[in-house]
C-alpha cells in the first residue's frame, strides 16, 4: 500500500480515538534501550484511562534480524478489565477494521484466542499445544493423560464458538469480545499470546489473511488492561 493511503488510515484512526476519548500519549523512542514495546510502557506511566499512540517500534524477528514496525494502538488500563472495557475495545476495533477496509479494498478477520483457558484445563500440557506439538499431544492422549475431545478443542481452529461450548465452558471475557467484535472471527483457544503480560482473551488481527496485529487483555504493575495495535507497514 503506498504511503498516501496509510497516512489516510493513520489519520482517520486517530480521528475515531479522539471522539471515543483517547488520550494521545508519547513515549521516548530510545530510553535504556530501544523501544519494542507499547503496552508494557504505557502500563507504567498511566493508573488509569483511554490512551492512545503511534510510532516506532524495534524487534528481534524469530530468525534474529531486526524489524521495524510503525504501529498505532490504544490501551484501556483500570484496577480490572470488564464488560465495558471489553466492550469500549471492541467497538474501536471494529470502526478502525472498517476504515482499513474502505481504503484497501481488503478484508479483516480476528482470530481469538485466551491465554488463561489454556493453562486451566491443559495445566504443565498447555507448552505443547502452544508450541502446536502434535507429536506430543498425541502422546498425550494414548497415555491417557488427556481426553481426545479436550485436546482437539485446543488444537483446531473453529468458525463458530458454539463448537467449543459443547466441550468447555468459554470464559466470559471472551464471550464479550467475540459478542462485540464484528469482524469475520475464527477461534483457537491454543494460540499463544506474544507476551507473557497477557492474562485473558488475545486475538490476532488479520488483513487479507495477513497478520497486521494483535492485542487483548493484559495483567501489568498491579493494574489490569484491554487493548490493541496495527502495524501500519503490513498492511498491503
Amino acid at each position: 500500500m503506498n504511503l498516501k493511503k496509510i497516512r489516510e488510515i493513520e489519520f482517520r484512526t486517530m480521528k475515531v480515538f479522539d471522539e471515543l476519548g483517547f488520550e494521545e500519549i508519547r513515549i521516548p523512542l530510545y530510553e535504556k534501550e530501544v523501544r519494542e514495546d507499547f503496552t508494557r510502557e504505557i502500563a507504567k506511566r498511566t493508573s488509569e484511562g483511554k490512551v492512545c499512540y503511534r510510532g516506532s517500534i524495534f524487534r528481534i524477528t524469530h530468525f534474529g534480524r531486526g524489524e521495524e514496525m510503525y504501529q498505532i494502538g490504544c490501551e484501556i488500563i483500570n484496577k480490572s478489565v470488564g464488560k465495558e472495557e471489553i466492550e469500549l475495545c471492541a467497538l474501536v476495533l471494529n470502526r478502525i477494521s472498517n476504515i482499513i477496509s474502505e481504503i484497501s479494498q481488503g478484508q479483516m478477520s480476528v482470530l481469538i484466542a485466551h491465554r488463561g483457558i489454556a493453562k486451566k484445563i491443559l495445566g504443565e500440557h498447555a507448552e505443547y499445544f502452544f508450541k502446536k506439538n502434535a507429536t506430543q499431544i498425541q502422546k498425550l492422549i494414548r497415555e491417557k493423560k488427556i481426553k481426545n475431545e479436550i485436546a482437539k478443542v485446543f488444537f483446531s481452529v473453529f468458525e463458530d464458538e458454539k463448537e467449543i461450548e459443547e466441550v468447555i465452558q468459554i470464559p466470559y471475557d471472551m464471550k464479550v469480545f467475540s459478542r462485540s467484535v464484528s469482524l469475520k472471527k475464527l477461534f483457537n483457544l491454543s494460540e499463544k499470546a506474544q507476551k507473557d503480560y497477557y492474562s485473558g482473551t488475545v486475538f490476532i488481527l488479520f488483513h487479507n489473511s495477513k497478520k497486521i496485529g494483535a492485542g487483548g487483555i493484559y495483567s501489568l504493575f498491579g493494574k489490569e488492561g484491554i487493548g490493541f495495535s496495527i502495524n501500519l507497514l503490513k498492511i498491503n
